[in-house]
């Protein structure tokens, strides 16, 4: 009896030093594996997959979205495994031409063989691995690509001084001469070529805030092109047009835009003319704005009416249509770029020209966007590459602010005294440099398109291209011969094909050195006060 009462606490001693064990091992959460967190994976995190984290997946990463990246940005995203681009995703030839758009993982089914996949805009999904709620791939919140805390964009191709931090200049302050298109308008002077990328954007800011209200940066684009024929079509968040127009099967592997037609003809490029109503009306005989233009399907905020009593004070207060019109031919380009394995056509061969209104129209679409080659201005008239203030001191009927169409520019521009504002048209010439440009002003015996004034305008403007050592890269061919308007000259004929040579067909060794007034004073030391030095 006493022996199997020792052998029965023997047993119970046993069992009593098991339980402590086990209970030891396994924690107060009743399994073996060493916590108490209530799960069996082995580690004290109270999830169940045992990778060493406080999330339900089985994934390293620290989020809770149960997928199989590596990522900690919380979304199911396919960082590493692209999949379908799709929207609010879309193939792109190049992001980086849209203002905020990056690159991101993704398959362009069906789109053209290089195309990448683009993320167009702040707010949509996004497929980058950092946290910040934008489409970039960087850690702040301004919806660009670049590592700062602005929302410049730091410039597209368009127009690469975008990023500069600049503003429009003074108006008021009297100066009978030409602005001096090295100044900036804080008094400092542009020494690099760095320094009048920024200039450039300074310029552009003076000529939106006081004559033709803002160009907007690149929305979204898609394009196709078939059997000759551009579609091109333009969506915002407020609605879409498409421009279409119709490239010439004959020329080399550059072409020549024309607003809306080349009086020049294709000089040995492919020919694609812009119909400007595809994005503005035109109406010689009327200044008023429209509201429904299609330009402003896309940008309602740029109508604003404009009535102030007379015919010349009722186009928009926000926009002239030169702004517009600039922007159309540049959605244009963005067609070429994204059908250019169709077509073939080298894009850093791209023309612009146009004659009368399109000749305006030509040296505003150079001047703001960086991407044309060569810009040919032929007889602009006031308004293009005749100086404001030239024009004003001209003797004769001359196109100048008091009379010319005043739907072009924005309505306030009525309002100005030429030698009051901060800039003039030599500097709207001059930001086509370092690109090619040349100037055909009209025949002297036609005042009303200010040979004279446009000379002396180019002349000065010519000075920026010899600072940065390439003043053959600018040249102008007066009219001289009579004739009608919109009809060049022989001269200028051989000098438009010199520069097309020269800058689009890859013959380099054509002389562009081409400075040729005839008749017409063009010297603008009279109007002139400074000198450039070089830069580089």
């Amino acid at each position: 009896m006493k022996f199997h009462l020792a052998l029965w606490c023997l047993l119970c001693l046993a069992m009593t030093l098991f339980m402590f064990s086990c209970g030891k091992s396994s924690g107060s959460d009743g399994n073996s594996d060493g916590d108490s967190d209530g799960d069996s994976d082995g580690d004290s995190d109270g999830d169940t997959d045992g990778d060493g984290d406080t999330d339900s997946d089985s994934d390293t990463d620290g989020d809770t979205d149960a997928d199989s990246d590596t990522d900690s940005d919380g979304d199911t995203d396919a960082d590493s495994e692209p999949v379908l681009c799709e929207a609010p995703l879309a193939c792109h030839a190049d992001c980086s031409r849209y203002d905020g758009a990056v690159e991101v993982p993704g398959i362009c089914e069906g789109e053209d063989e290089g195309d990448m996949c683009c993320d167009m805009a702040p707010g949509t999904p996004d497929a980058d691995t950092d946290t910040d709620g934008d489409t970039d791939s960087d850690s702040d919140t301004d919806g660009d690509s670049d590592s700062d805390t602005d929302a410049d964009g730091d410039g597209y191709p368009e127009f690469l001084g975008a990023g500069c931090d600049v503003t429009f200049g003074e108006y008021g302050v009297e100066n009978a001469n030409l602005p001096n298109p090295f100044e900036f308008n804080d008094g400092s002077i542009v020494s690099s070529m760095e320094d009048w990328e920024c200039r450039r954007a300074e310029i552009k800011k003076d000529l939106e805030e006081y004559e033709v209200g803002p160009k907007p940066a690149p929305p979204e684009v898609s394009a196709t092109y078939s059997g000759g024929k551009l579609n091109v079509t333009v969506k915002t968040a407020d609605g879409q047009i498409t421009l279409s127009g119709s490239i010439s099967s004959s020329g080399g592997d550059c072409i020549i835009i024309g607003t809306p037609s080349s009086s020049l003809g294709g000089l040995g490029c492919k020919t694609l003319n812009f119909t400007e109503s595809q994005v503005m009306m035109n109406d010689h005989m009327s200044s008023k704005g429209d509201p429904n233009d299609p330009y402003f399907k896309v940008y309602p905020e740029l109508w604003v009416e404009a009535i102030n009593g007379s015919e010349k004070s009722i186009g928009t207060k926000a926009i002239g249509s030169y702004s517009a019109w600039s922007w159309g031919v540049s959605r244009l380009i963005d067609g070429l770029e994204l059908t250019q394995e169709q077509h073939g056509i080298d894009l850093t061969k791209i023309g612009v020209t146009g004659c009368s209104y399109g000749g305006k129209m030509a040296l505003w679409a150079g001047a703001l966007d960086e991407r044309i080659a060569l810009t040919i201005a032929h007889e602009s008239g006031g308004g293009g590459s005749p100086a404001w203030r030239t024009s004003e001191d001209m003797p004769g009927d001359v196109e100048d602010i008091d009379s010319t169409n005043w739907a072009w520019f924005k309505d306030e521009l009525a309002t100005r005294k030429p030698h009051l504002l901060p800039h003039d048209h030599h500097e709207l010439v001059a930001m086509v440099a370092p690109r090619a440009f040349l100037g055909l002003p009209g025949d002297p015996g036609n005042s009303w398109l200010g040979p004279e004034s446009a000379a002396k305008s180019i002349s000065a403007a010519r000075k920026v291209w010899k600072a940065m050592g390439i003043e053959d890269h600018a040249g102008m061919v007066v009219h001289n011969n009579g004739g009608g308007h919109c009809s060049p000259s022989d001269k200028q004929k051989q000098a438009a094909q010199a520069f097309v040579d020269r800058f689009l067909l890859g013959k380099e060794s054509t002389n562009t050195d081409i400075m040729d007034a005839g008749s017409t004073k063009a010297d603008p030391s009279g109007v002139v006060d400074w000198n450039l030095d070089p830069i580089n």
